[in-house]
């Protein structure tokens, strides 16, 4: 990826998890400024103050969804790129995210070459998706 500043944003209510994934992407990232927010509703008031240019937005999180989430902050600002995270491998939140507007979902076991393909696939402008929960699973990889 051509070393340019992005922008995340990772919306997770799993503390551990977020960290985990902060680590993960100053490893792969030199260059980006990564931000956390515990839910949903705390993106939405992060993202009238900052835009990111790239949102981690998990599914299933308490008092609102990822999904209702998604929507909102398309609402706010439709340049946003967003990949879903879930645990669970389901069409049905594979399909609401992409109706929501998500670029891209990931299966929360992703490896670290497939996290930054689906980065890199979706801040330029293609979409993403992780085809199976196996750890030997093939992705596919979309250019619109």
């Amino acid at each position: 990826m051509q070393q340019r500043n992005i922008h995340i944003l990772i919306v997770d209510d799993n503390k551990f998890y977020r960290q985990a994934l902060v680590l993960t992407l100053r490893r792969l990232f030199q260059y980006c400024k990564i931000d956390e927010t515990c839910s949903a509703k705390e993106s939405l008031c992060y993202i009238h103050q900052e835009i990111p240019d790239l949102v981690f937005m998990d599914i299933k999180m308490p008092e609102m969804d990822g999904i209702t989430a998604t929507r909102k902050v398309l609402e706010i600002n439709d340049s946003i790129k967003i990949i879903a995270l879930s645990m669970y491998d389901n069409s049905k939140y594979k399909n609401d995210m992409i109706l929501a507007g998500a670029k891209g979902f990931l299966l929360k076991n992703f490896e670290t070459n497939e996290l930054r393909e689906a980065i890199e696939t979706v801040i330029h402008g293609g979409k993403y998706f992780s085809a199976k929960p196996s750890r030997n699973s093939s992705s596919k990889r979309w250019k619109m």
